[in-house]
């Protein structure tokens, strides 16, 4: 894509394809008409307020070509010389305040927006190189941020922001990549876009790394096997009507810690998509595991410490086969005893 130096040029240029569609959609527009004039010269007004403090001398040398058309537009406008002499030396100073304050409380309501668009999903952008991207004037552009979550896994992200036709910037979203220390090759991207659904950098880490996250009362999740044409998951939404009914599901685990309060942490933690430490008794035994949140199956998920899926009821039956075990050992060890005592005697 182009990128314009120019910021005045670019804006002139995006005014006239606006009024070139304009110029298709209302055919029967006179251009000549005073309400089209007259919103050309609050354009070049706007132009000359804007960027009136620039020192590029290609924007300096067209805001004088721009100052020469708009004053050949209120002629047109203003042909009696009384009425034209009188508007340039007391309304159009006003004018050109009001277009200029205006502008300026504008640009930082829409900065401090974007900023805190930006804060809310989790990065830490220095205010000084995102002041540097939107004075580029670009139609868009990324900015790169990365970061560790443990000493295995960092990610790489992508932030877009895009101009919309008033000038400012939105912030459209950002691709994600979670890589894998021990493996250069191994890697998985998506592009987290804030429409319809926004986003934050925990809640990409954990949609990459396999699991769910509650999002508006849906459960969302990335297939890890289904991408689409531009490189991103297929996205699996499981809503309240589904039936996962996640508190039920954590309540038939034989957790070790059944206070109220450490069930609603757990909770809570599973919802945001979290992997959760937890330890759960069976057959009299305690197990260190991590659970997850599983909404398709409508179950937590348990894993020992080499992530390793492990079935609750499979385990419950090896302790009981292995009680067994224990048991019979222990009468055979009885009788080996007996035997040896009566070939003693």
């Amino acid at each position: 894509m182009e990128q314009f130096s120019n910021r005045v040029e670019r804006e002139m240029l995006e005014f006239k394809a606006r009024e070139e569609r304009m110029g298709i959609l209302f055919p029967s527009d006179d251009v000549k008409d005073s309400p089209l004039l007259s919103e050309k010269v609050k354009h070049f007004a706007y132009l000359l307020s804007k960027f009136k403090a620039t020192e590029n001398p290609d924007e300096l040398y067209l805001l004088k070509r721009i100052q020469i058309e708009k004053e050949k537009l209120e002629k047109v406008l203003y042909p009696n010389r009384f009425v034209h002499l009188l508007r340039k030396t007391f309304h159009i100073l006003t004018a050109e305040d009001r277009h200029s304050a205006s502008f300026q409380k504008k640009s930082l309501k829409s900065r401090e927006k974007l900023f805190d668009a930006v804060q809310s999903a989790g990065f830490k952008i220095p205010r000084e190189k995102m002041l540097q991207e939107l004075e580029s004037g670009r139609d868009r552009f990324t900015v790169l941020v990365s970061n560790y979550e443990n000493e295995k896994e960092h990610m790489d992200h992508q932030l877009l922001f895009v101009k919309d036709i008033s000038g400012g910037y939105s912030f459209e979203g950002f691709k994600t990549s979670l890589h894998y220390e021990s493996s250069s090759e191994s890697f998985r991207e998506h592009f987290f876009g804030n429409v319809p659904t926004s986003y934050n950098t925990r809640e990409a880490y954990h949609l990459l790394s396999g699991r769910a996250v509650e999002k508006d009362g849906s459960y969302i999740q990335l297939d890890l096997n289904d991408r689409n044409a531009e490189g991103s998951y297929r996205i699996k939404e499981f809503r309240s009507d589904y039936g996962f009914d996640l508190k039920n599901a954590i309540e038939r685990l034989p957790l070790k810690d059944k206070n109220a309060d450490k069930i609603d942490e757990l909770e809570k933690a599973l919802r945001n998509g979290e992997a959760v430490t937890a330890v759960l008794e069976v057959k009299e035994r305690e197990y260190s595991f991590t659970l997850t949140a599983n909404p398709q199956f409508k179950t937590v998920d348990i894993y020992d410490g080499n992530l390793k899926k492990i079935n609750l009821s499979a385990l419950r039956g090896r302790n009981i086969k292995n009680e067994k075990q224990k048991t019979g050992a222990a009468k055979k060890n009885v009788r080996q005893k007996n035997k040896r005592a009566v070939r003693i005697q």
